[in-house]
C-alpha cells in the first residue's frame, strides 16, 4: 500500500503542472492574439520564427517537468514512487522553470 506522502505529491504535482499548463497557455495565446494578429501590419517573419521558437522552448521544458513529476507504480497498481517534487526549490527543476519562463 502506497504511503500517504506519495498520493499528496502526485496530487501537487498534477495541480503544479495543471498551472503550468494555463500559464503556457495564456502566454502564448496573447501573444498569438495581440502581435501576430491585431499588431499584423508591422508582424514580419521574425516575429512568427520567435513565437515557433519560444513555444517550442516552453513546450519542451514542460514536457521535461511532467517527465520528472511522472509516479512510478508497481505490478499490483500501488505507487512506488510519487515522483520529483516540483514544487521544491533546489535542482533541476526550479532550472527547468526558469528556463522556461525566459
Amino acid at each position: 500500500m502506497a504511503k500517504q506522502g506519495a498520493k499528496k505529491l502526485i496530487e501537487s504535482n498534477k495541480k503544479h503542472l495543471q498551472k503550468l499548463q494555463i500559464a503556457i497557455a495564456v502566454s502564448l495565446g496573447l501573444y498569438a492574439v495581440i502581435r501576430l494578429h491585431l499588431f499584423k501590419a508591422s508582424t514580419s517573419w521574425w516575429h512568427y520564427f520567435g513565437f515557433f521558437c519560444s513555444s517550442g522552448t516552453a513546450l519542451f521544458f514542460y514536457w521535461l517537468l511532467s517527465l520528472m513529476a511522472k509516479a512510478t507504480y508497481g505490478s499490483q497498481g500501488e505507487v512506488l514512487d510519487g515522483g520529483l517534487d516540483l514544487t521544491v526549490s533546489t535542482g533541476f527543476a526550479t532550472y527547468y522553470h526558469e528556463i522556461g519562463r525566459a
